[in-house]
Order: C-alpha cells, then structure tokens, then sequence
C-alpha cells in the first residue's frame, strides 16, 4: 500500500481522494477544531490502524481479509483528508463525517482483526480497567474485584442480587437515594425485593444513580455517626457521568462508607459513554469495592465470574481495547483511560492534527471525493 500511493492517491478505487467543492478557508476555528473529541478520536484511531497493520507479518489467502483490509484503508484515507481541512468546510460538515468514519474504521476493524486471530481476552480488559479505576479512585487493584454484564441493567440488578446473597440473613429491601430509572423498581417487583415508597433509610441495601449523589452525600453524616448500623451495601449506577472527576467525588464517600464496613459497588452501562458515541455492544461493568477484611463469598463469586466470561466474549473485549488504546494515544499514563479523555472530562487528549495549508478563496474547487 505504502509503495502504490502517491500524495492524494487512493488505490482502492484508483482516484484521487479530494474533499466537497463548497471550501472556505476560515483558520480562525482551527484550534478549536483541533481540540474537539471527534477529530482526537478519528486521528488517534487512525494512528492505531496504521500501527497495527505495520506489525503484519503476512496476511492469510483469504478475500474477506483483503475486503477488509482496503475498506479499512479507504477509510483511513478519507480520514486523512478531513483531518487536513479542518479549515476550509462548514464545522457541521466535519463532524458528521468524522463520525461516519470512526464507525466505518471500527466496522472493519474489528472484523478485521478476528479474521486474523487477533482476540483479546477478558482477562486482559478486566486487568487494565480494574487498574485504571482503582488509580482513579485513590485505591490498589486489589482492592476492588470487577466483574462484566451483558447490559446496564443486568449490571444492576446482578449487584443487587450479589450483595443480597453475600447478606443473606438480612430483609430483601432495598431503599433509593432519590430517583432512579423505572427498570430497577420494576426488576425489584419481578423478584419480590421490598422498595415500596414507604421504605426509607432503615434498610440494610441503598441503591443511587449518581445523577443522586447530592442526595446520598446529605445521608453521610447519618452513616459517620454510626446512625445506620443496619446498612450493608451501597450501590451507586455511575452509567452517566464515570469521569476521573466523578470518581474523585466519590472517594470521600467510599471512605465513609468502608469506615462503617459497608460495601460500595459501582454499576454502569458502558454502552452509553464509553464507546466513543458509537453504541456498538450493549455491555455492562460492576465494581466491587469491599470494606476491609471482606470478600465476596464463593456462591456469589461464581456466578459473577461466570456472567463475565459470557458476557466479555472475545469481539467485545477486542472492541474495549482498541477503545482504550484510541483513547491513550500520546497520554502519560498508561492507567489513565477513558476518564481523561475530553468527552468524559476537562482535560484534552493533545494530538497531533496537521494544520490546513491556505485556501485562496477566489479558486473554485471541483474535485469531489466519491462517497464524501
């Protein structure tokens, strides 16, 4: 590939990859440009394409890899050719190609790289982000177990049921720090857990979206003085904000909650905002973060153990890790993970995206790219 192009030059479809003819040179955007999450996504991703297909040794007789390989190309390419004009066409324009590629990118990717052998495990995935969430909030990695799901929900519901069981002399009832989704009450009555609005504070199992952490911090003080003696186990759905930030926020109450030995477990939908946008695999994660000197019992972590592994299969994982590596291209540390990046916190992935060569605004541009 590298010996038939030229500058400019597809061999995929033997034409020249140029852009829209509607140009407009405008450089006052470009920094901007160059600091938004997409366009980091779409550069990094395809620095890790490149990456990968120049450790190939060689590549099997086969013509879904070849297919593959040049859709995977081709994309590559016209990635290339937005991320040199950032510039000259309409923000909007920009956006929604640079999406349509990251998709594309992935598409065959992943494919890609089954076809080649290339799996990852869960053991691998789980390792790095039980270590990166454990750095994240203040703890060592073996301080917490993590376990996958096949959804947000059933993340959920499986923390539920897990700290029941692991408790399993106290009431099956469960109190919710403010509002939750309309699922998690529904499962409770399918399963016959006691949430009635009539509950309160008293039960031993508290259940809060973070969107309630407010609510929760208010309950501390209660919790710090020993008022609450009877709670066990606080699971908190982190789904919509898992930010280093928010997980900073979380380490006082984590603490508060261990000092009282109760158990906190971090529920989340990993489909919502750790994908990169590109909702590809319904998948879930929980966190368990035990007090000292407990564990979970071997009943309860058997069946964790076994809705992990079928949950995590082999293209989710490799899905996850490339996510991951995309997300620490040019980063300093190796655990910092998703949480960084710029769509899950304030601090911007720096990459480096080519600044646009000058557009002289009189020429007109005729040159369209197929498919662009």
């Amino acid at each position: 590939h590298l010996a038939l192009r030229r500058e400019g030059y597809s061999f995929v479809n033997e034409a020249t990859v140029t852009l829209p003819a509607e140009a407009s040179a405008d450089f006052d955007k470009v920094d901007f440009m160059k600091k938004n999450p997409i366009f980091q996504v779409l550069s990094n991703l395809i620095k890790q394409v490149v990456s990968y297909i120049a450790t190939l040794d060689k590549m099997p007789e086969s013509y879904s890899c070849y297919h593959l390989m040049l859709k995977l190309l081709h994309n590559c390419e016209k990635g290339e050719a937005v991320l040199n004009n950032l510039a000259r066409y309409e923000t909007s324009h920009l956006h929604s190609k640079a999406n349509l590629l990251i998709d594309n990118i992935f598409e065959y990717l992943i494919p890609l790289r089954q076809l080649l052998g290339d799996q990852q495990s869960i053991e691998g995935l789980e390792l790095f982000e039980r270590q990166r969430i454990a750095a994240q909030l203040g703890l060592s990695d073996d301080q917490l177990d993590l376990y996958y799901n096949d959804s947000g929900q059933q993340a959920n519901t499986s923390a539920m049921i897990a700290m029941m069981q692991q408790h399993s002399s106290l009431s099956k009832e469960i109190y919710f720090v403010g509002r939750s989704y309309f699922e998690v009450p529904e499962f409770c009555n399918d399963v016959g857990i006691a949430h009635e609005a009539t509950r309160d504070s008293s039960s031993p199992f508290w259940f809060c979206d973070v969107g309630q952490l407010a609510t929760l911090k208010k309950l501390m003080p209660k919790v710090s003085q020993g008022n609450m003696s009877q709670l066990k186990a606080v699971i908190i759905d982190i789904t919509h904000n898992s930010s280093a930030q928010m997980l900073l926020n979380l380490k006082e109450v984590i603490k508060a909650l261990h000092e009282q030995g109760v158990w906190v477990v971090l529920t989340c939908s990993t489909l919502k905002h750790e994908e990169l946008g590109q909702d590809k695999y319904q998948f879930g994660r929980n966190v368990f973060i035990p007090p000292a000197g407990q564990t979970l019992v071997p009943t309860v972590l058997e069946e964790l153990q076994k809705i992990s592994q079928e949950a995590a299969n082999p293209v989710i994982a490799t899905f996850r890790h490339t996510v991951e590596a995309v997300v620490n291209e040019k980063m300093a540390s190796p655990i910092v993970g998703l949480s960084r990046f710029g769509l899950f916190a304030g601090a911007k992935v720096e990459v480096d995206i080519p600044v646009p060569v000058a557009v002289d605004r009189s020429m007109h541009h005729p040159e369209r790219t197929r498919g662009m």
